[in-house]
């Protein structure tokens, strides 16, 4: 799983409907992406409309990965100990990058 942030139309419609993240002047959106590097495809993908943050979609796309035969491999910005309990009850094998300051 991996993330990517990107800004929207800076249109009034858009403005309207989607919340600007702290400090930025324009809309944005955040997607995170789940691909099979076997079959060289993705799986799926999910997207945050507001603040961007990598947590809410991951979560949600836990829910397509199969326990026991899937291993889910994270860049760094995933890894918290509430992702890594809900993995570890769903019977989901993982490997993640963390930063220093996570161990």
């Amino acid at each position: 799983m991996d993330g990517v942030k990107s800004k929207l139309s800076n249109t009034k419609e858009i403005k309207d409907n989607y919340k600007l993240s702290k400090g930025c002047l324009y809309p944005q959106f955040h997607a995170v992406t789940s691909f099979d590097v076997l079959d060289s495809k993705f799986i799926d993908a999910g997207f945050e409309m507001e603040t961007a943050n990598e947590h809410k979609p991951a979560y949600k796309l836990l829910e397509n990965h199969i326990p026991g035969k899937d291993i889910i491999l994270y860049d760094r910005g995933f890894a918290s100990a509430a992702l890594i309990k809900k993995l570890e009850e769903k019977g989901v094998y993982f490997v993640a990058r963390v930063s220093k300051s996570f161990i």
